[in-house]
């Protein structure tokens, strides 16, 4: 990851972006805060759902083998494919590893081994106009360039005989920042027994029993406690 400028204060040229293009994906992180209307999806989207939500940009060049390698978020996300075309592989969260933090593998130096992710339980590509979600703690890459026969994978299959990905993939990411604001059952049990002056730490065995306590609180629960 670099800067595609020198001074992040100044505006970004259109060569810049040429030129960063040729080395891979250029993001950029909270456009809500930059674009009037990013910032009115961002609005407009906290209102459906009473989340805290954020939108970052991703452009990819075409014949990009690795856009970005497999990883995991804290948030829970809508991917809107708003240009060209882009493949993503998304797959079941890997088992928890002691010291590694399931919600931030494959950053800092983590990799995410083939081993560690089996087969994909989606593999798609995204079109102009197409919408995905993907959970939390789901490990996902993508790429620009069909690697495998087009039997294999049924999106694949609708496809016409030009190539996919001629056009440059320009997609939304737009983050429901559940954790990121500790609004899980894990964060309201931490802070009770904290509060409460209890030990809150908690080994949680059970991978199955971690996933449900990392669920987002339900929309509204505070309005159970009127009366």
């Amino acid at each position: 990851f670099r800067p595609i400028k020198d001074n992040p204060a100044r505006p970004t040229t259109w060569k810049e972006v040429d030129d960063a293009l040729k080395g891979g994906t250029i993001y950029f992180n909270s456009a809500g805060g930059f674009w009037p209307n990013l910032g009115a999806l961002c609005r407009l989207t906290s209102y459906a759902f009473g989340l805290p939500t954020n939108i970052n940009i991703y452009i990819t060049p075409p014949k990009s083998t690795i856009s970005v390698p497999p990883h995991t978020d804290r948030q829970d996300v809508i991917v809107f494919q708003t240009e060209g075309s882009k493949r993503w592989k998304v797959y079941g969260p890997p088992k928890r590893q002691k010291g590694k933090d399931p919600l931030n593998r494959g950053k800092s130096g983590d990799v995410i081994t083939k081993n560690e992710l089996g087969a994909p339980i989606l593999d798609v590509i995204l079109r102009r106009g197409d919408i995905m979600y993907v959970p939390a703690g789901f490990p996902h890459t993508t790429d620009t360039v069909t690697i495998v026969e087009k039997e294999t994978v049924p999106s694949l299959q609708e496809s016409s005989d030009k190539n996919e990905f001629d056009e440059t993939s320009v997609h939304l990411t737009m983050g429901l920042d559940t954790h990121v604001w500790a609004l899980t059952f894990a964060h309201i049990r931490w802070t009770l027994l904290q509060r409460c002056g209890k030990d809150w730490k908690v080994d949680i065995k059970k991978d199955e029993d971690y996933w449900r306590s990392m669920r987002a609180i339900p929309v509204g629960f505070l309005s159970l406690l009127d009366g």
